[in-house]
């Protein structure tokens, strides 16, 4: 917490936090505002969740998380996006159904597609 106050931690990071002080923001509010990319702005966001320093409320708005909640919601957080994880493993096959990770399948290459340098210098 101290490190995006102190402002040591991405300085984007800290601008959306300061921002949001006292305040609850959608994130169209967030970019408009801090005139920010859509991206930026959602990773920005993302990783103050992951510290559990922020927290987004049932109409989609963000809000500063009280001190004492920061731990509590950064383990949430942490087993949220292990769970959403996991469900996805599954449900791509990325699992066998001993729940012990598939190697992932190579993909497919024609040689005979494929170019090297020395035929860019022909």
């Amino acid at each position: 917490m101290e490190l995006v106050r102190s402002g040591e931690r991405d300085t984007k990071a800290r601008r959306v936090y300061m921002h949001l002080s006292g305040r609850r923001m959608t994130t169209q509010e967030l970019r408009d505002e801090l005139k920010m990319p859509h991206q930026t702005l959602a990773a920005r966001v993302s990783e103050l969740m992951d510290l559990g320093i922020v927290k987004q409320d049932d109409d989609g708005r963000f809000y500063h998380a009280q001190p004492n909640e920061y731990e509590f919601n950064a383990m949430l957080r942490e087993q949220e996006r292990y769970l959403k994880w996991s469900r996805l493993g599954h449900e791509n096959g990325w699992f066998q159904p001993n729940g012990t990770p598939n190697p992932p399948k190579p993909r497919r290459v024609v040689l005979s597609k494929q170019t090297s340098i020395f035929d860019e210098l022909k």
